[in-house]
């Protein structure tokens, strides 16, 4: 099978040499989704909310994949995850859990903003005034924001009545409008759960392993 159907996993040592090599696969492949992998803390086993963030945007393009429809994975490219062994060996939450602890949204969908915003309340998010952190969300008129913990770029979704008009990462600094998106997964923060997994539950069996 074509191996751009199969996630490949990148093994590096330790971290420095992993970012490195995923800086060096981004900037080389254009058409593949590449993902870094990292441990949960850094130094003093501190939890950081940015590293949790990378993990839980790689779990969740994984459970897209896995969700997929066999007609559409003939289609799909699977990305690239370049992570170390110790990251590998941190648990996760399992994806039953993941899976109900997210909002999938796509431009066209209807749903009313107070349904939405209730659905965010729910997954513990936090409504503020203008969302600076993972966790949050703002509602003004028919604009939601939403900073979830599966990507590293908060979103704008603009309502028409009560139809998805559209969806767009925004700048934090800023708070302007960038890149449009046709579709988000909003996942709230993952506590630890007592059945949790690590991400080779994730990874189908066809994945290709590679290790320096």
């Amino acid at each position: 099978s074509n191996s751009a159907k199969r996630p490949m996993v990148i093994v590096l040592d330790d971290s420095d040499k992993a970012q490195y090599m995923y800086a060096d696969i981004k900037t080389l492949i254009d058409e593949r989704d590449v993902y870094f992998f990292p441990c949960s803390h850094r130094r003093r086993q501190r939890t950081d909310e940015t590293l949790t963030v990378q993990r839980t945007e790689v779990l969740t393009a994984l459970l897209g994949d896995k969700t997929i429809r066999q007609e559409d994975k003939d289609n799909k490219i699977s990305p690239i995850i370049v992570t170390t062994p110790e990251a590998l060996a941190e648990s996760v939450p399992n994806p039953q859990v993941l899976e109900k602890n997210k909002i999938s949204l796509s431009v066209g969908e209807e749903i009313p903003i107070s349904m939405l915003t209730e659905m965010l309340l729910n997954l513990d998010f936090k409504r503020v005034d203008f969302v600076y952190e993972p966790g949050q969300f703002a509602v003004r008129g028919g604009i939601v924001d939403v900073y979830s913990f599966a990507h590293d770029i908060p979103v704008r979704i603009d309502f028409f009545g009560d139809e998805i008009d559209s969806i767009r990462e925004f700048e934090l600094e800023t708070q302007l409008s960038q890149n449009k998106v046709d579709s988000v997964d909003i996942v709230g923060a993952q506590s630890e759960e007592k059945d949790s997994t690590t991400i080779l539950t994730y990874l189908p069996q066809e994945t290709l392993w590679i290790s320096n």
